[in-house]
């Protein structure tokens, strides 16, 4: 099971266009496992598309495309597996959740 999150987190990445990389996020990623680091990257990138309005047809389908390639329907449950398989890191719960609040 860690491998095959080890892999999706790889696909993940690599596929990762719009993140945001703040000063802010970069400190939350830094020194944190790369699964950690992808879940923050997909949570501020979900936050981000999330918040973006559909002014019309093409920008909808853009948004939907970018939340459907970052897997957005799935984010918290992702959240929650991270959470536990570092549940006594209250270092990795913390970021998570200031990813959260960005955007």
């Amino acid at each position: 099971m860690l491998r095959k999150g080890l892999i999706l987190s790889t696909v993940l990445v690599s596929s990762l266009v719009v993140a945001d990389d703040s000063a802010e996020v970069k400190a939350l990623k830094k020194d944190m496992p790369q699964d950690v680091a992808v879940i923050i990257d997909r949570t501020v990138e979900c936050n981000y598309w999330g918040g973006q309005e559909s002014t019309n047809k093409a920008r909808a389908e853009e948004i939907n495309k970018a939340m459907t390639r970052l897997q957005c329907n799935s984010i918290e449950q992702d959240q929650v597996k991270i959470a536990k398989v570092y549940q006594n890191n209250y270092e990795v719960k913390q970021r998570i959740q200031k990813a959260q609040e960005i955007f």
